[in-house]
């Protein structure tokens, strides 16, 4: 079916269908951000888009190709941030808690300082260490 400007029935169709399909991805949204492992994988698309750093390369081409990739990331984000703010909150928070402990990690690692136990500080050798969760398991 043709869409016809001129028509009022046309117009209310395509209304209808447009305010459908912005619920349908309100939706979607809101069911991603409401797990932890959702809100991860999100944010790593986020950070992979380079919503959160420049895009600047001396290469302009470059710097387009980024650009393009921030666009994107940008609009998912104010998808977030419209469906459901609350959560973007708590994915930063986990965020934060993921990159601190990596950062720990890291250090202990290149330290060469592991507890006694054999594990790395703070957690025992037979503890598994979820980076999504910020958790032993």
């Amino acid at each position: 079916m043709t869409y016809d400007a001129s028509d009022r029935k046309s117009i209310r169709r395509a209304e209808k269908a447009s305010r459908l399909a912005d619920r349908a991805r309100q939706e979607v949204i809101t069911n991603l951000m409401s797990t932890t492992f959702g809100r991860a994988w999100l944010w790593d698309i986020l950070t992979s888009c380079h919503v959160f750093a420049q895009t600047f390369s001396p290469d302009p081409l470059m710097t387009a190709f980024g650009e393009g990739r921030r666009a994107v990331g940008l609009a998912l984000l104010a998808d977030v941030m419209s469906a459901c703010p609350d959560q973007y909150i708590t994915a930063a928070r986990e965020a934060n808690v993921r990159h601190n402990s990596d950062d720990r990690s890291s250090a202990t690692e290149q330290s060469g300082s592991p507890d006694p136990d054999g594990g790395v500080e703070g957690r025992g050798a037979d503890d598994d260490y979820d980076p999504y969760r910020g958790e032993v398991t």
